[in-house]
């Protein structure tokens, strides 16, 4: 699993470099699992669940989405709907579809995680139920 975060963190490195200013990997709950953020402010879970809350508004009213994309005076910031949530926070002005291109390239790394977080998570369920 350390490769896999290598290989994540290299993408969300570059990603830096191209006024991306935080990049979260979130659970279903909202739940931090990775980040590179300079800002704790946008590591709150209040940050973190509120897409979670717009995304499944969203899916209700318009169907399945796979991202959303909201701007502010400040920042611009793309999150997208893989089987764990990316967001990627951007400085006002960035290429947006250059933030959409990296959020592709993230999509495998996100997906293989996912899967490698859910076994995890089987066997700890399990480790924590023992057979009597």
């Amino acid at each position: 699993m350390s490769n896999l975060f290598e290989q994540t963190d290299h993408i969300l490195q570059q990603a830096l470099q191209q006024k991306v200013i935080a990049a979260i990997i979130t659970d279903s709950n909202g739940c931090i699992i990775h980040s590179c953020s300079p800002s704790q402010t946008l590591l709150e879970p209040a940050f973190t669940a509120s897409f979670l809350l717009a995304n499944d508004t969203a899916s209700k009213l318009l169907g399945q989405n796979r991202l959303m994309v909201s701007r502010y005076q400040k920042s611009d910031i793309v999150q997208f709907n893989f089987a764990l949530t990316l967001t990627l926070i951007a400085e006002k002005g960035a290429d947006l579809q250059h933030i959409i291109d990296i959020g592709d390239q993230l999509e495998a790394f996100i997906l293989e995680l996912s899967k490698v977080l859910s076994s995890h998570s089987n066997q700890l369920t399990l480790s924590a139920f023992p057979e009597q």
